[in-house]
């Protein structure tokens, strides 16, 4: 009796010590740590723009008239890798340009790479497209897609 006590009381020890050690994580099947990105829209990423300057409202992360892609999908990656995603930014100002002098990606992605850098000048009616090199969180779970944030004056 008290051997099988022993060695019942190691195996609970064992299983303490990996659930502790983050190898076996409740609720993800089969321990491995997966982030679904739910969303994603033709390996692009949408943006909001924070206005420095007396214009704002020009610049956009699509073309005029397009239309939001109604096919987007969720994508299985694992914790802690990278994506790459495109972003559009189109100016319809009438006469000045915009200079964008930061790109970022709002929480819990972190932007890993960007290329072009900035600043970037955007012609009236003109584009800049950046690539984006982003990581997507460690803790296994679903989010929602990336966004980037772009300052401009």
């Amino acid at each position: 009796m008290r051997t099988r006590w022993l060695l019942v009381s190691g195996t609970l020890v064992v299983v303490a010590l990996v659930v502790a050690l983050g190898v076996l994580r409740p609720g993800v099947t089969g321990g491995s740590g997966v982030v679904t990105v739910a969303d994603l829209c033709d390996e692009s990423i949408g943006a909001s723009f924070e206005y420095d300057g007396s214009s704002s409202g020009y610049l956009s992360d699509r073309y005029p008239g397009e239309i939001v892609p109604g096919a987007c999908e969720d994508e299985t990656l694992a914790a802690g890798s990278e994506l790459n995603l495109s972003l559009l930014v189109h100016s319809s100002a009438p006469s000045v340009p915009h200079e964008l002098f930061a790109v970022s990606v709002e929480s819990p992605y972190r932007l890993v790479e960007l290329s072009p850098g900035t600043p970037q000048l955007v012609e009236p009616g003109g584009n800049v497209t950046f690539s984006l090199q982003i990581a997507v969180p460690l803790r296994p779970g679903v989010y929602g897609a990336p966004a980037a944030v772009v300052a401009t004056r």
